[in-house]
């Protein structure tokens, strides 16, 4: 039953990153008592992974039909250009798997065609830190630590604005 259990609680992470209205972090309080907290994060990290791959390829497979039927591709290609190569582009590709919302960056990317590896090791690089942050901050709350939630909040509104400031920035430069 152990196995089982860890296979649909990573296969729950993996659709929480795939559907809007769909969240495993409820069952986070949950796989931490059952499983300890080390494993819940492998388990959570797993499974937002292969969520992420997932919309990726979805996104990829179906994105680029939609985009030319609703969008001018080169306003399109020429947008992907200024913001996602040159020095910031993988910094700000980081940023924003970190900031948005995860059932948005796999289907974004795939879409617009970016770099599979570089999308990949920016999806483990962001969510790493964050699986290990809402393991630890839901015993925090449940601890009533509320130093911990605050400076996690303080962490997370830092990031959204250096990667709001890195968009503009990239926007306004000269080309």
């Amino acid at each position: 039953y152990r196995a089982a259990s860890m296979s649909i609680f990573v296969g729950l992470a993996a659709l929480s990153t795939m559907l809007v209205s769909f969240s495993s972090i409820v069952l986070v309080p949950v796989a931490s008592v059952t499983f300890g907290k080390v494993l819940t994060v492998i388990m959570l990290l797993a499974g937002w992974c292969i969520g992420g791959i997932v919309a990726y390829f979805i996104g990829r497979a179906v994105g680029p039909p939609i985009i030319k039927r609703f969008f001018d591709v080169e306003k399109m290609h020429e947008y992907q250009d200024v913001m996602f190569d040159g020095k910031a582009g993988f910094g700000l590709i980081l940023l924003a798997r970190l900031v948005l919302p995860s059932e948005v960056p796999g289907y974004l990317f795939g879409a617009g065609g970016y770099h599979f590896g570089r999308y990949l090791i920016a999806t483990i690089t962001a969510e790493t830190p964050y699986a290990i942050a809402v393991v630890y901050f839901f015993d925090a709350i449940i601890d009533k630590d509320m130093l911990v939630v605050i400076i996690g909040a303080g962490i997370w509104t830092i990031l959204a604005s250096l990667t709001a400031y890195l968009a503009w920035r990239q926007i306004r430069q000269p080309r």
